[in-house]
């Protein structure tokens, strides 16, 4: 019962950050152009929802990098 309660677990911290980002859109799409106003679609948002670490990775790895190149 307890693998339940992780995945359950799991699965809650990939949809709050769903919810981060897709919020974080809806504050935007006034600004951004055209072709990124239509936001996310579902299966995007199950596959983030599944693989949030591999995407947290990169984000910070992302950001990092670009610090450092500047």
């Amino acid at each position: 019962m307890e693998y339940v309660n992780y995945i359950g677990l799991y699965l809650a911290i990939g949809a709050v950050i769903m919810l981060t980002l897709d919020g974080l859109h809806y504050m935007v799409k006034n600004v951004i152009d055209d072709e990124f106003k239509e936001g996310y679609k579902n299966w995007e948002r199950i596959y983030i929802i599944l693989v949030w670490p591999t995407f947290i990775y990169s984000l910070i790895k992302s950001i990092i990098t670009s610090k450092q190149n500047k």
